[in-house]
């Protein structure tokens, strides 16, 4: 059974402007403390390329079927949610995490209702 051309969509979307939300909140963290250009420059080229490298990768490794193969022990899926969680630890304990705390105001992050 093949997915509807809106939810492909969504999942070729959504993890796109997630990536370029996350490079763009680290410049204007950057400009809020007062970075100089270059050096917000530099960060979001090699951010930039960080981020490209791994939604090319992750595409890729999915495109090839590789994720699909649940009778293997361990699931290669279970890799790439280690690897996501990994990450999710890692950045945050970063001086980039550091850098998102400290430049980005609180009224950034989105509102929740109950």
């Amino acid at each position: 059974m093949n997915a509807s051309a809106v939810v492909t969509a969504g999942f070729v979307l959504l993890p796109l402007l997630v990536s370029v939300g996350f490079v763009l909140a680290c410049g204007w963290a950057g400009r809020r403390l007062g970075e100089d250009a270059g050096a917000r420059r530099r960060r979001a080229t090699r951010l930039g390329a960080a981020v490209f490298a791994w939604l090319l990768i992750t595409a890729l490794i999915a495109a090839s079927g590789v994720l699909r193969r649940f009778d293997a022990t361990p699931p290669p899926f279970a890799g790439l949610v280690l690897t996501v969680v990994i990450i999710g630890v890692v950045v945050p304990l970063s001086p980039l995490g550091t850098l998102l705390v400290r430049g980005l105001p609180l009224t950034s992050l989105p509102a929740q209702s109950c």
